[in-house]
């Protein structure tokens, strides 16, 4: 099936429209195969992650990701999913810059500056930080 398709784009006798078409399909299955290998790797690479180290450190910036609706189609059904409003801390880990999601509630203790108690562990393949919990110590 894909040497015909890549004969269609290739073929001297294709019209322009087939020429299109089937480039469209071909961009469109790569787009498709490279999304299942993202999800893949973000589920294999943040599965189960085990807390290794701790260490204190500094809130360098909070932020509030507003909420919003992203749409997804399943057998051309359109499903509308809400993401609610979030909460994410940036800070270091050994040098690193990461953010991670936090609670409303400990949020609104935590001022830019506090310093924070962080649980953390690393990713299965891309060995990045990966906090798995975080608490307000006192300044």
């Amino acid at each position: 099936m894909i040497r015909e398709i890549l004969s269609d784009i290739f073929s001297p006798y294709s019209s322009l429209g087939e020429r299109c078409w089937a480039t469209l399909i071909v961009l469109l299955v790569l787009v498709i195969v490279g999304l299942f290998c993202y999800l893949g790797f973000t589920f294999v690479d943040s599965a189960a992650i085990t807390p290794t180290r701790m260490t204190v450190t500094v809130v360098d910036v909070k932020e509030v990701v507003p909420a919003y609706t992203t749409i997804i189609m399943v057998r051309n059904v359109t499903i509308p999913e809400y993401n609610p409003e979030s909460y994410r801390l940036h800070f270091k880990l050994d040098g690193e810059k990461v953010s991670s999601s936090v609670e409303k509630k400990l949020f609104e203790e935590i001022n830019v500056g506090d310093r924070i108690e962080v649980v953390y562990g690393f990713g299965r393949l891309s060995k990045s930080h990966q906090p798995t919990r975080i608490r307000l110590i006192g300044n």
